[in-house]
């Protein structure tokens, strides 16, 4: 098994998003022990390019009564009319402490890369604290988080570099409600500005709902709203993207 994880994580790193939604991620998997999926999806963006593309992503989350861990791997990849129009990965590991039944800690690591946004590569090493305020289970879930980041990006525009090096607050917001048997809405709320310059933000608002197909297949439908006050001049500040998702969950 985690030779298979090695191979994997080889895989997709070679071609190492802005905020990525790991809140979401880890409100599917409220049961102790190791919980995992497999997703394959369809997603279409506006903003800096028009696009249909297809993507995979593995995710494992291990959770005890006191940790929790969690590997997410994103892979997405597309072509039109033979012209290559996105390509971008993405790798997480995340490590929580839950201190108390509300409060925890976290440390994280995290790289990836998106060739359309001209975003060469980006690396984090973030840590903070997470309280929750109505606990994580299959109905419901309320939790807030805050902490900070260091993050080191590196930008490829027309043949010149454009490396950024900065700390970030991380402020987060996230809940599940299920509304039905058989169907459950999320929404998640980021802001992460940098320390030494307030107007420098970035951000992210997900809202998904979440349809059981059978017992282990899902389907999921998205819409993204990511915001970077500091981007590069030849990408927009705000773009929205919507994301449809079959997952098998195991």
């Amino acid at each position: 098994m985690y030779r298979l994880l090695f191979f994997v994580f080889l895989f997709f790193s070679v071609n190492c998003r802005a905020i990525e939604n790991i809140e979401s991620e880890r409100l599917d998997n409220p049961d102790m022990g190791l919980n995992g999926s497999l997703a394959f999806t369809l997603d279409g963006e506006t903003g800096s390019s028009e696009k249909i593309a297809f993507g995979t992503e593995l995710k494992l989350i291990k959770s005890t009564q006191r940790d929790e861990t969690i590997f997410l791997i994103e892979q997405d990849y597309a072509e039109v009319n033979d012209e290559k129009n996105t390509d971008k990965s993405f790798v997480h590991l995340r490590y929580l402490t839950k201190d108390t039944p509300n409060w925890g800690h976290e440390v994280f690591v995290q790289a990836e890369n998106d060739d359309f946004r001209a975003l060469r590569s980006r690396y984090l090493l973030g840590l903070g604290l997470r309280y929750t305020l109505t606990p994580v289970n299959k109905l419901s879930a309320n939790i807030l988080g805050f902490g900070l980041y260091y993050e080191k990006e590196e930008y490829e525009l027309e043949g010149a570099d454009n490396d950024e090096k900065n700390v970030r607050g991380n402020f987060y917001w996230t809940y599940k409600h299920k509304i039905s048997d058989y169907a459950a809405l999320r929404s998640t709320f980021y802001f992460q500005p940098k320390l030494n310059d307030v107007s420098d933000e970035k951000g992210l608002w997900v809202f998904s709902v979440t349809s059981s197909i059978t017992e282990k297949l899902l389907l999921r439908i998205s819409v993204d709203v990511v915001h970077d006050t500091k981007t590069p001049e030849s990408v927009v500040a705000t773009e929205t993207s919507y994301e449809t998702e079959i997952v098998y969950a195991f």
